[in-house]
C-alpha cells in the first residue's frame, strides 16, 4: 500500500501496481510506504488517510492465479511454501486464501471513495483512476503510463490451458463476488 497526499493506492499482486508504484516514484509523486506493501485499507490508522480516495486494481481471477503461480515459480523458486507443488495443488491449498483478494484488499472502505481499474484496461484505467484523484504531477504521470512497459511479468500459456473444468469451477466459486461484481467470465 502507499499513502499519498491525495489518494491511497492498494497494491494487490499481479495486478500491476509495481508499474503504477514506480510511475509514481520516478515522477515526484511522494507517498509513503507501508513495511508490507500488498497490505489491506483497515491497517490505515490515521484518520486523515481513511478520508482519501481509494485506488485498487483486479483482474480476471482465473488469469490471475496462473500469473500468481507462474510468477513465484518463475522470480521466486522456493522461497514461498505455499507456492510449491502443481498448479492445481497450489490453486486449492494456500493460494485459496488468496482467492478473495478484493473484499480482502477493500475491508471498510466506503462506496463513494472507491475507484477500481481492471488490470485488463491498466493504463488507460490509471490515466482516468488518476485524473479523478487529482494525482500530484498527473501531466508527467500520465505520459510515462502511456509509453511504459510492464514490469515483472509472468511468462505463462494461456490462462486456459491450466484449468480443468472442476478447478476452473473451484475458482469460480472463490471468487464469485468479484466475478458477479466486476462481470468476469472464464
Amino acid at each position: 500500500m502507499i499513502v499519498t497526499d491525495k489518494f491511497v493506492f492498494l497494491h494487490n499482486l499481479r495486478t500491476g501496481g509495481t508499474f503504477l508504484r514506480y510511475v509514481l516514484r520516478d515522477n515526484g509523486v511522494r507517498f509513503r510506504k507501508f513495511p508490507l506493501k500488498h497490505e489491506a485499507w483497515k491497517e490505515l490508522t490515521d484518520p486523515a488517510d481513511k478520508a482519501k480516495p481509494v485506488i485498487i486494481f483486479v483482474r480476471n481471477p482465473w488469469e490471475w492465479a496462473v500469473s500468481l503461480y507462474s510468477f513465484e515459480n518463475q522470480f521466486l523458486p522456493g522461497q514461498n511454501e505455499w507456492a510449491t507443488g502443481t498448479f492445481e495443488e497450489v490453486v486449492r491449498g494456500k493460494m485459496a486464501s488468496h482467492q478473495d483478494y478484493f473484499d480482502h484488499f477493500t475491508d471498510g472502505v466506503p462506496e463513494n471513495q472507491l475507484h477500481v481499474g481492471r488490470f485488463e484496461n491498466l493504463k488507460a484505467d490509471a490515466i482516468r483512476i488518476l485524473g479523478e484523484v487529482d494525482c500530484p504531477n498527473f501531466g508527467p504521470v500520465k505520459s510515462r503510463i502511456l509509453i511504459g512497459n510492464r514490469v515483472q511479468h509472468s511468462l505463462h500459456a494461456h490462462y486456459r490451458e491450466y484449468y480443468t473444468a472442476d478447478l476452473r469451477d473451484y475458482v469460480a466459486k472463490q471468487n464469485e463476488r468479484l466475478i458477479k461484481r466486476f462481470g468476469y467470465s472464464f
